[in-house]
């Protein structure tokens, strides 16, 4: 298959701002205050190529989205050219009135994140807003929207799944994610004190198997951690192939394959190139930072992944050939006094 001429699914960060302090964020995201944010100028010209390169579906996402006030005029300037609009968020902003106008714009499907079944949980790693994740839930429902939630599996939650889960069937969420967390971010900074126990994700594999089994709820599972044990090796990193069709534009403006990849110390501006030649780049900037004979240290020598998720490997290291070292391989090879620190990240 050719490598397609434009991306058909965007994730597009709209800012790096945000009203709550989310102690996992991926984005790192800093309240009420986001540096390298584009104009709004700058970002009608995204939404420009975004709609002028017939892009299928549209992720708006932050940062908290809904601090952009020109955020109703880009959903229904993509629901108008039949683009498909989803709309991740936190809804602290979220009142019956923005819910009415999102619905009149367009907008079917909304993920909101929740954390924890009662206040003091999910508030301790979000900073506030459980009372308003379920009023807000409650409204959107009511107006028939098809609404996600999204849980990030730390060491504190973990144990709370199972009634997180009861409480979205009880409100009415039929489908939630439930993604550990990924060592990127903020997420990277607290990892250490974050990261679930091995023991915890299986008692939490088998417990999510139960409640399919009893029909409460069905939902996987996505742990970083249990596919890396079981694959025994690093993922084996899909950046450049012909096949991807998933893009994410950032906040200041760079194109990239996957949220990891905007690690790198590369520019692809979408401002500066265009959407479809961003994209073209995309396929040389992910094979030239992939090479296997340009890895390093044990990656260099072992061969069986091509060196895990390169961009990780980069944040955890420093060194853009470095090692990949959340790998089982790694670890068995490098558990000695030289690399107690690296270890103590990641174990």
């Amino acid at each position: 298959m050719p490598f397609l001429k434009s991306p058909l699914e965007i994730y597009w960060v709209l800012t790096n701002k945000c009203n709550i302090d989310c102690t996992f964020c991926f984005m790192d995201a800093e309240k009420y205050h986001g540096e390298f944010e584009l104009t709004s100028e700058e970002r009608e010209f995204i939404l420009h190529e975004i709609i002028d390169n017939q892009v299928l579906k549209v992720i708006l996402t932050g940062g908290e989205p809904l601090l952009i006030p020109e955020i109703f005029h880009y959903i229904q300037s993509l629901s108008e050219k039949n683009i498909w609009v989803e709309l991740t968020t936190n809804g602290i902003r979220l009142t019956r009135n923005k819910i009415s106008r999102l619905k009149g714009c367009g907008l079917k499907t909304i993920q909101l994140s929740i954390n924890g079944s009662y206040a003091s949980l999910n508030d301790s790693l979000m900073g506030r807003s459980f009372d308003r994740i379920v009023r807000v839930s409650e409204m959107l429902l009511q107006e028939d929207f098809n609404l996600h939630y999204k849980v990030t599996v730390t060491r504190q939650n973990i144990r709370d799944v199972p009634n997180i889960l009861r409480l979205a069937r009880k409100i009415g969420v039929q489908e939630t994610t439930l993604d550990e967390i990924a060592p990127i971010g903020r997420g990277f900074k607290n990892y250490f004190y974050l990261k679930p126990r091995r023991e915890d994700l299986l008692w939490l594999k088998k417990e999510l198997q139960k409640l399919i089994d009893e029909q409460i709820y069905e939902t996987e599972l996505d742990s970083f951690t249990l596919d890396l044990e079981e694959d025994g090796h690093g993922p084996i990193c899909a950046l450049g192939d012909d096949d991807i069709y998933s893009a994410q534009i950032f906040q200041y403006g760079d194109l990239y394959q996957c949220t990891m990849s905007s690690i790198w110390p590369i520019k692809n501006s979408v401002l500066e190139k265009g959407l479809a030649k961003a994209w073209q780049d995309l396929k040389w900037i992910t094979n030239e930072f992939t090479k296997q004979d340009k890895l390093t240290g044990f990656c260099k020598t072992c061969g069986e992944c091509g060196g895990g998720c390169r961009p990780l490997a980069y944040l955890a290291t420093g060194d853009i050939w470095g090692d990949f070292i959340f790998c089982e391989n790694w670890k068995m090879n490098n558990s000695t006094n030289a690399n107690h620190n690296k270890l103590k990240v990641i174990q």
